[in-house]
């Protein structure tokens, strides 16, 4: 089933894209060397990326699951590694804000 995204869907695709074209030009290195993308995760705090799923209200994204897993798809295009890292980041921080755990 494909469905058009949302505007907000949008705004979140593109900022993944912008870092997965990043990302992609050394993502090979981090995989040889066998090494953790700090920079990677730096570059996603920096931009907003590493708070989608914070409640707007709290200063974050407000994204649902189906925003985030868009974005997550669009990232992993350019670095897979950092997104499963930056998964296990954003799903956690956002259920902890929301649930008050």
């Amino acid at each position: 089933m494909e469905t058009k995204a949302t505007e907000r869907q949008q705004r979140f695709i593109a900022l993944a894209a912008t870092h997965a074209e990043d990302f992609e030009t050394r993502v090979a290195q981090h995989d040889r060397e066998n090494t953790f993308p700090f920079e990677n995760v730096a570059a996603l705090k920096a931009s907003g990326y590493t708070a989608l799923t914070v409640p707007e209200e709290l200063g974050g994204g407000g994204a649902n699951v189906l925003d985030l897993v868009l974005a997550q798809e669009r990232l992993a295009r350019g670095d897979g590694p950092t997104t499963i890292a930056i998964t296990c980041i954003s799903t956690g921080r956002g259920y902890s804000l929301t649930s008050g755990a």
